[in-house]
């Protein structure tokens, strides 16, 4: 009987020792691919088998494809990365994905792509280049302003400046950003900037201003020097002018008339009551972009031989961006026309043949720009004088427009 009973409470405490190791036992990490309740896989792995337009765009403007597969149709799942910056996704598809160039300038940027669910990145990197789309040009230095700017056949650029409040001359900016150490013109007495400047035959480069009450158009030698009067206009204010196919100049200001300057230096008015800021000659007209009472607007007027027909408003600048100005005007080749205006109109304005118009470059201009000329490529030159007082932003600025610009009749 005893024997009996401590062989029950022996299997007892074996029993009670087994369930006590039992539970005291970890159970085993469950991954969540082998739950059933995530019971997924990961998402293949995207490849990028190239990149259209091929080996370069700019900076902050090309619109980029890549073409591949395994990227999702959703298109908040794709992920473009230059290096270590995300690109602006703009479409997307299964086998395509188009992006904006991020705004960075450098050679063999590492180019891929992540999926939202995929374990692994586009592999091997692909490698491009995003070169300037907007950027400072040459070197003004300090407290130095730019004013009319113009260039010349080979892509010279050439700007009134002024430097600490004082004329300094016109400077030269070589194609590759270097400045000569003497200016191309000396400072002219009596004109503390000049406010139109464009080349003419023989590589004689002519000049608006006004001393005192009078405005005159000057010249300066070809290959520089001193500017001295070419013509003189009366008691006016001239702003800019341009020069026509048959070797005339057409002057505007903030005066009652558009002033004619044949080659023989005879003058003619024609009535045009404005504060004329821009003369630009183009495929058989004359524009002029500046105020007429409150409205800023662009007028141009068929040329006929060397007279003036009947002025048309091109296109209401005051109507379609209330508070904007006409600071200046060129063209592209193709009739596109730019505008050099403030933020609220883009900086930077282009308007179509159709008027149909947007800020040129958005994002990218975002000062006011108050002169501009067109190099003999698709360079756009624009100069702007604040709104910083330490100068930072007084400053000579070029834009890869990828537009060949329309020619200057007078450029040799």
């Amino acid at each position: 009987m005893k024997t009996s009973m401590i062989y029950l409470i022996v299997a007892a405490l074996v029993v009670l020792l087994a369930g006590l190791q039992t539970g005291c036992k970890e159970d085993p990490p469950v991954s969540l691919y082998e739950d059933a309740a995530y019971n997924t896989t990961s998402k293949p792995t995207p490849v990028v088998s190239s990149i259209a337009p091929a080996g370069k765009g700019l900076a902050g403007v090309t619109l980029i494809t890549l073409t591949g597969q395994n990227f999702s149709t959703v298109a908040g799942e794709n992920f473009v990365f230059f290096d270590g910056t995300v690109a602006e996704l703009l479409q997307a598809s299964a086998t395509q994905l188009q992006v904006r160039a991020p705004v960075m300038v450098k050679d063999s940027i590492k180019v891929r792509v992540t999926v939202t669910g995929a374990d692994q990145v586009s592999a091997p990197p692909l490698y491009y280049k995003l070169e300037e789309s907007v950027g400072t040009f040459g070197n003004l230095g300090a407290n130095t302003e730019p004013y009319a700017i113009t260039c010349d056949a080979e892509g010279n650029v050439y700007v009134s400046i002024v430097t600490s409040g004082i004329g300094a001359g016109i400077k030269k900016i070589n194609v590759d950003g270097t400045s000569p150490t003497q200016p191309y013109a000396t400072p002219s007495a009596g004109v503390l900037s000049w406010r139109g400047l464009k080349f003419g035959a023989g590589g004689v480069l002519f000049a608006s201003g006004v001393v005192g009450r009078d405005g005159a158009i000057y010249q300066i030698p070809a290959g520089g020097g001193t500017a001295t009067s070419f013509v003189g206009l009366g008691r006016v204010a001239p702003y800019d002018f341009d020069i026509d196919a048959a070797g005339n100049m057409w002057v505007g200001g903030d005066m009652a008339n558009i002033i004619r300057v044949k080659p023989d230096k005879t003058l003619r008015n024609f009535p045009f009551r404005a504060v004329i800021k821009s003369v630009r000659v183009f495929d058989n007209y004359l524009y002029v972009g500046g105020r007429v009472d409150t409205v800023e607007s662009v007028w141009r007027f068929p040329l006929a031989g060397d007279t003036l027909g009947t002025a048309e408003k091109y296109y209401d600048l005051t109507a379609n961006y209330y508070g904007a100005k006409v600071n200046a005007i060129t063209f592209a080749l193709d009739g596109d026309m730019f505008i050099a205006t403030n933020p609220i109109a883009g900086s930077l304005l282009m308007v179509h043949p159709d008027k149909s118009a947007e800020p040129f470059y958005p994002g990218l201009l975002s000062q006011e720009n108050i002169f501009l000329s067109y190099s003999n490529g698709t360079e756009l030159y624009l100069s702007r004088t604040g709104p910083a007082a330490d100068g930072s932003d007084k400053r000579v600025i070029r834009v890869y427009t990828q537009k060949q610009g329309a020619p200057y009749h007078g450029r040799p």
